[in-house]
């Protein structure tokens, strides 16, 4: 697998010192902590894309009403 260097901007002081914090408590790397978080949101939004019979009846239910 290659790996990128890359710069982020925008990223809230707090929200990041937490998420530094976390990664040395770990022991891991930033690189390999970032690359763990946006893998686990990479998967939760494929999963909150997939259909899903729950939802589907929700939004049955909502169009039985209106």
């Amino acid at each position: 697998m290659t790996k990128k260097l890359l710069t982020v901007r925008d990223v809230d002081d707090e929200t990041f010192t937490k998420f530094k914090s976390r990664a040395v408590s770990e022991k891991m790397k930033m690189g390999d902590a970032l690359e763990e978080a946006m893998s686990i949101w990479l998967k939760e939004k494929e999963y909150k894309n997939k259909p899903s019979i729950k939802r589907f009846l929700k939004f049955r239910r909502k169009e039985t009403l209106s």
